[in-house]
């Protein structure tokens, strides 16, 4: 059976609401226009969805020629300008690691602390950086999806819950892609497609026990992953991580084949 690209997601503010979109660029720092934004606390700490759920009600979107940016809260309101590199800073990420950014002055910075109700600021990564939790690229198989859904008894699981980059359907069997680790894996052709390396997986966190459309929790993802997947000691892992191998445009319905 063929594996295809079913669906691209991206969220050029991480941790806003997925953007599902028909092609991409995959550039070294993932899919283009992916988590180029993030928001950091006073403190210059990461501030995802792990702290509130309902930012994944923001839909932010980027255009690159000419850059604009605009933030849609879920109450109609807009922020939108061209987001100007400010001045640099560190951002520490889980209390693990720091990323070098900028500060992104504009009408965002207001509209999200009444929206969260406290201080926060928009900061964009430095360049040749993304805001990515690991590597740049997060690849899930429907098949996946459906056995969860199967052990689980649930009625239906919304892939967006897991944030891939790029779902794919088509794989035989349930967890195909953990078979690509250490594989490099092509999508589209030879010519203009890209080409991505499958790393390792993907470590799950409570942000997939969040309701993608409303970000309340509402599905014990991680004991329902964890209850059927028994050879993973300690860990919750579904979906895969990849780094880029070859630049390249792709696009929904282009073939996914990992090479040997």
């Amino acid at each position: 059976m063929t594996i295809h690209v079913a669906a691209l997601y991206i969220s050029p503010v991480k941790s806003l609401a997925l953007q599902r979109v028909d092609r991409a660029s995959v550039v070294k720092t993932g899919l283009q226009g992916d988590r180029q934004f993030f928001l950091v606390t006073d403190r210059n700490r990461l501030f995802t969805m792990r702290e509130y759920g309902p930012l994944a009600t923001v839909r932010a979107t980027y255009a690159l020629d000419p850059e604009r940016l605009r933030i849609e809260f879920p109450d109609g309101v807009a922020s939108e300008g061209a987001p100007a590199p400010g001045d640099p800073l560190t951002a520490r990420f889980f209390g693990e690691y720091d990323v070098e950014a900028f500060e992104t002055p504009g009408p965002w910075n207001d509209a999200f602390a009444k929206f969260i109700g406290m201080s926060v600021r928009l900061v964009r990564a430095a360049p040749k950086r993304a805001a990515v939790d690991v590597l740049p690229v997060s690849v899930l198989s429907a098949a996946s999806v459906e056995e969860l859904r199967r052990t689980s008894g649930e009625p239906s699981i919304d892939e967006r819950r897991f944030r891939p980059n790029i779902y794919v359907s088509g794989a035989a069997t349930p967890h195909e892609e953990d078979s690509w680790i250490d594989r490099s894996v092509r999508i589209g052709g030879r010519i203009g497609g890209a080409v991505i390396r499958v790393r390792m997986r993907d470590e799950r966190c409570m942000v997939t026990t969040l309701n993608p459309d409303t970000g309340l929790r509402d599905l014990s993802t991680l004991t329902m992953i964890a209850g059927y997947r028994t050879d993973q000691s300690n860990e919750v892992n579904f979906g895969v991580y990849a780094t880029v191998e070859q630049e390249g445009d792709i696009a929904v319905g282009d073939t996914v084949e990992p090479l040997s």
